[in-house]
Parts: structure tokens; C-alpha cells; sequence
């Protein structure tokens, strides 16, 4: 496995439970926020699509 591949490995385990929390806890309009000094859990209160 290269090194690129690990990466993307440890990525998906850290990210899975946290998606699984968001389908279980959480509103199609919610989302977590992860920075390296806070993690937020915001909601969209209105949006648009601008794309045609």
C-alpha cells in the first residue's frame, strides 16, 4: 500500500463515524465543521443552487 493510499485508509476510519453520527443525531441541513483547533456541528437555515 503506498503511502498516499494509508493516508486515504486513515482518512475514511476517522470520517465514518462521524458521518454515521450525522445520519443517526442529525438533519439533512446539519454538518460537522473540523479544523485542527475546533470542531463545530452548523446548520444551513436557508441556500440556494446558483448553478443552472
Amino acid at each position: 500500500m503506498t503511502e498516499e493510499e494509508q493516508k486515504l485508509h486513515e482518512f475514511e476510519k476517522l470520517c465514518k463515524p462521524v458521518a454515521d453520527y450525522l445520519r443517526k443525531n442529525c438533519s439533512p441541513h446539519e454538518m460537522i465543521l473540523i479544523t485542527s483547533q475546533s470542531a463545530k456541528l452548523v446548520s444551513d437555515e436557508l441556500g440556494i443552487n446558483l448553478t443552472d
